[in-house]
Formats: structure tokens, C-alpha cells, sequence
């Protein structure tokens, strides 16, 4: 079972609950353990480690990554991340800027926020598949949610082998 630890101190909360949501939406894809990084998680112990302000990026964060792990890093933040040694970590970039791995192509805020999705390259997952690059769409209950952090929490499920086809006429209600 895969460990998702998010490091980051703004927006842990909706960035985990909405990952709980995508997974609690559809049972048949088994859920990987979450958690919000603190110092209970065994170092050396995420699959993927979610990082929403790499300015704040600690040398002693890249601890909780497994070798080989997924470090997922807001774009639109400068980043430290030469700073640190990654344990060969594959480093995939979301946010609005149109470098980033995983971007929005677009936001609606009628009856319920929907997100397109926009894969801009393939991404590796921890399976050691590929998600090709595609668009869908993500839609959820709340306009309170933060951007970031649902483009993270949908990063963070196709990395973990959550297929893009699972959000398809899924309402995240939170």
C-alpha cells in the first residue's frame, strides 16, 4: 500500500480531504494510506510526498521520501529544490504555469467547480505505468477549495495508479 505524506504548511486540510474523497467516491480502487507530515510518519517511508510551498522546501523533508519516490512540487512557487538530494525522485510539477506537468486548462464556478484537467506530458506512476497525456475533467462541491489543491490531490491519485477515467461524472463533495 502506497504512503502519500503532504509536507506542506498551507492547505494540508483540503488537500487531504479531497484525496480522501476521491478515493472514498470509488471503492473499487484501493485507497493509499494519507497523511499530513509530521513526525510519526518513519522517515524514508512516502511514496509520494506532496510539497505546496517549495519556498519552504527543508532539507529534512526529502528524509520522508522513499528511494525512487514522487515529489510533487507547486509550480507557480519558487522553488529550493536543487538545494536537497532527492534519493532519485521523479519531480512533477502542477500548477498554472505552462511548464508545469499537470495544469487547468479551465475553471467554471456554475452549480459546482469544475476543473479541466490537463496532462502537458506523461506521468510516471508508482506502478511504474504511464498516464499519457490527456484532459478531463474533475468537478467539485465546494468553491472554497483552493486551486492548487485540487490540482495536487488529482496529481497526487494519477501518480498512485488512479485511473483519469475514475473522475469521469464523479461530484467530490466536501
Amino acid at each position: 500500500m502506497s504512503l502519500i505524506a503532504i509536507a506542506s504548511e498551507e492547505n494540508c486540510d483540503q488537500t487531504f480531504n479531497l484525496l480522501k474523497r476521491i478515493y472514498d467516491n470509488t471503492r473499487e480502487i484501493q485507497s493509499p494510506t494519507i497523511q499530513i507530515l509530521n513526525e510519526t510518519i518513519p522517515k524514508s517511508n512516502a511514496n509520494i510526498l506532496i510539497i505546496n510551498s517549495p519556498s519552504k522546501l527543508s532539507k529534512n523533508y526529502a528524509a520522508f521520501l522513499k528511494d525512487g519516490g514522487f515529489l510533487l512540487l507547486n509550480s507557480d512557487e519558487k522553488s529550493s529544490v536543487g538545494q536537497i538530494e532527492l534519493k532519485n525522485a521523479t519531480v512533477i510539477s502542477y500548477g498554472f504555469n505552462k511548464k508545469s506537468s499537470v495544469t487547468a486548462s479551465s475553471i467554471s464556478h456554475d452549480e459546482f467547480r469544475t476543473i479541466q484537467i490537463c496532462i502537458q506530458r506523461p506521468l510516471p506512476t508508482v506502478s511504474g505505468q504511464c498516464v499519457i497525456e490527456q484532459e478531463f475533467s474533475i468537478n467539485i462541491s465546494s468553491k472554497e477549495i483552493n486551486d492548487h489543491s485540487i490540482l495536487v490531490a488529482v496529481t497526487a491519485a494519477l501518480v498512485n495508479d488512479f485511473p483519469p477515467d475514475a473522475f469521469a461524472d464523479a461530484v467530490y463533495f466536501l
